[in-house]
């Protein structure tokens, strides 16, 4: 079935749990029988990162994308923040947007929410998709880079400040085409239009990563998990493994990097389709071991 691309039409809420100020963007679907899709992005997403994707996913599902706490205009959370607060909020959130089941989707460091809330509220996701994973093992080297930007940011260099940004986001050379380079330029410009947002954005992650993060927590909803062929931050191989430990299902597309939504809007939104669309199985997923397995085979990337 070919995706129906829905009329765009979007209401912002405005969200404040004891001073946990989050906000909401629905593009809603007519069809009442629609499950609804809730996305939270990566460091520099905010809820206004999705306009290329909301067309196509409300053909099929409603929309929800969030400024969490720390995120695109909002503030951090009063006495700082950790995954424990945020998911805390997210869960007050989507009770305000919906009673029904979401297919939850995380990109970036947004699996590790995604990964967290749907660990401790099955009751409430139906399916998690985790695009681009975000890799624990990585978090030393993340968040010095990560405070590194910060730091380029507050000295007043937020041209270094967003090529550098723009480099993390992306792993891909931005010189390997015309395309990737009229990417990398949108990226850019991105960047420098509301750098304020995106250095506290950094700043927040910085101190989420701070915390244990756990992906191999065993879930009871089917998983997907999406790797990119050319991502050198989070490995193919590494979601591979990671998909054996949670007996998820394991797609790998080719032709992008880490900046999966940005470069292939096209993969992101049609794996999205066919995992919301696919059947629950009656059983959850199998129990996860306590340590990573061996990885599996390479599967054929997906074009």
């Amino acid at each position: 079935m070919a995706l129906a691309p829905g009329p765009v039409n979007a209401h912002i809420r405005r969200h404040d749990d004891a001073g946990a100020v989050c906000v909401s963007r629905t593009v809603p679907r007519p069809d009442p029988s629609a499950e609804p899709v809730l996305i939270i992005g990566g460091l520099t997403d905010d809820r206004d990162s999705w306009h290329r994707h909301e067309r196509e996913i409300c053909g099929f599902a409603t929309l929800f994308t969030l400024d969490l706490p720390g995120y695109g205009p909002t503030q951090a959370l009063p006495g700082g923040q950790d995954l424990a607060s945020l998911t805390a909020v997210l869960h007050q959130v989507l009770a305000e947007l919906t009673d029904r089941k979401v297919t939850l989707a995380g990109y970036s460091f947004g699996t590790v929410i995604a990964h967290r809330y749907a660990s401790l509220h099955p009751d409430r996701v139906r399916r998690l998709a985790l695009f681009a994973l975000f890799d624990p093992a990585r978090s030393q080297d993340s968040s010095a880079r990560l405070t590194r930007l910060v730091e380029l940011f507050d000295r007043g260099r937020v041209d270094a400040f967003a090529r550098e940004t723009a480099s993390v986001i992306r792993s891909l050379d931005p010189g390997s085409g015309p395309e990737k380079r009229m990417m990398h330029a949108l990226l850019l410009r991105e960047l420098r239009t509301g750098p304020r947002e995106y250095r506290n954005a950094l700043a927040n992650t910085v101190r989420l990563m701070a915390g244990p993060i756990d992906l191999t927590v065993a879930l009871a909803v089917p998983v997907l998990i999406v790797t990119v062929e050319h991502d050198t931050y989070s490995t193919p191989r590494y979601g591979r493994r990671l998909a054996d430990a949670l007996g998820a299902r394991h797609e790998e597309v080719s032709g992008a990097g880490h900046a999966l939504p940005l470069e292939r809007p096209d993969a992101f939104c049609r794996l999205l389709y066919e995992f919301s669309k696919a059947p629950v199985p009656a059983t959850p997923p199998a129990e996860v071991a306590a340590r990573m397995p061996g990885d599996p085979s390479s599967p054929r990337p997906r074009s």
